[in-house]
């Protein structure tokens, strides 16, 4: 079977299009907003990182078993999103390191757990309405979309004004939006507690990950996603302070990886169907490691740009797979709480690790982090290529 209605999916696309279009304000422009307007080191990002990974290990956990729990998820998303967005406002309109580090640490305490929430609202859509789970693709391939869109928006911006502070205004906006939408998107009857089975969804889900299928899957994509959180982190001050690029054309360069990203999502059914999930996300790992190594090998402009060609099959590997392949590894009664789980202990503990190491090494040698970078996702791909060995039933998932 295919994907639900078309009208019953574009409130779900709408949706990843302006929620993850917050991403797309801060991811390419944050460090060096927080550099420049803040007074920030970068051993003081690397802090604010890990303290806002903290928010990231606590409340998804929480927010998905809410879902589970038959809260509904709509109402969870719209006080998260409007949370997050008066905490930005704060950051916007304080002066000051330790209250910028407060305001961002409430901020992602209330965003981050959305990410998982919006995912699993999709694949109980799509198992509800009889669709095809294995489709995510289709669906998060706009949130992709909804990144570049105000990158480009605020490169005129930018371009004449030059305030920075643009860059967090622009994220209370699409917070404001996201939380308003989100309560349009289809009504969905979320897992409940199995009567007799005296455990909660998220404990079932945390078996599940650290047992037999889940637990190399899981250690892999902690030391992936710690290298990748090392990148995202300082990519932009790489370019603004050692290639000496203009603060403007930052999100330009983000987003040359960022528009190939859109055709690997788009074609991601068709190459898992045809190499499996287990070689895409070894290539993925293999492109992050080129990457990683050619920007501390050969720091200027051109290596920059020219790297972008590996971010797309890259975010596949660690952000688009991993989500797909744990709706496989749920059930109904914890479909929400795996997505919340695997945040918490990926997602969370990888960036607070990456955070605090990451920001301590960038201060002594910007170049030196890609380097230790490109080992941690080196290890993580000899994990999935001698380690990890995934039941890929995604012939039975496209027809669930």
């Amino acid at each position: 079977m295919g994907l639900p209605s078309l009208a019953s999916m574009r409130p779900l696309q709408i949706q990843f299009l302006i929620s993850y279009a917050i991403y797309g304000c801060i991811g390419p422009h944050l460090p060096v907003y927080l550099k420049e307007v803040k007074g920030f080191t970068n051993t003081e990002i690397g802090l604010n990182q890990a303290l806002t990974s903290v928010a990231t290990v606590l409340s998804p956990i929480l927010i998905t078993l809410l879902a589970d729990l038959r809260l509904d998820s709509r109402r969870i998303l719209g006080v998260a999103f409007l949370i997050s967005g008066a905490a930005f406002a704060m950051l916007a309109t304080t002066t000051g390191v330790p209250l910028a580090l407060l305001f961002y640490t409430l901020h992602s305490l209330a965003f981050m757990p959305v990410v998982a929430l919006q995912d699993g609202h999709y694949f109980a859509h799509a198992k509800a309405t009889g669709g095809n789970t294995a489709n995510y693709n289709r669906v998060r391939v706009w949130g992709t979309v909804g990144y570049i869109v105000p990158t480009l928006g605020l490169y005129f911006f930018l371009k004449w004004w030059q305030d920075l502070s643009m860059v967090v205004w622009t994220a209370v906006g699409f917070g404001v939006l996201s939380a308003l939408h989100a309560q349009w998107l289809p009504k969905v009857k979320e897992g409940t507690v199995v009567k007799g089975k005296g455990r909660m969804p998220s404990t079932e889900a945390f078996k599940t990950l650290i047992g037999p299928r889940g637990r190399w899957f899981l250690l892999s994509l902690f030391l992936a996603y710690g290298a990748s959180t090392a990148y995202h982190t300082f990519f932009p001050v790489y370019l603004r302070e050692m290639v000496g690029v203009s603060s403007e054309n930052i999100g330009l360069i983000v987003n040359l990886g960022v528009v190939l990203e859109i055709f690997y999502i788009l074609a991601l059914s068709r190459l898992r169907s045809r190499f499996g999930m287990k070689a895409l996300m070894i290539a993925g790992l293999c492109c992050m490691v080129a990457r990683l190594t050619l920007l501390g090998l050969f720091p200027s402009v051109w290596t920059a740009a020219l790297t972008q060609v590996f971010h797309g099959l890259e975010i596949c590997a660690i952000m688009v797979l991993p989500v797909m392949f744990l709706n496989q590894l749920a059930s109904d009664h914890f479909r929400n709480s795996i997505q919340g789980v695997y945040t918490m202990m990926v997602i969370g503990g990888a960036r607070i690790l990456a955070g605090r190491v990451g920001g301590l090494i960038a201060e002594a040698d910007l170049r030196m982090l890609f380097f230790a970078a490109a080992g941690l996702a080196l290890t993580a791909m000899l994990i999935l290529i001698f380690l990890f060995r995934p039941e890929d039933n995604y012939g039975e998932e496209r027809a669930a």
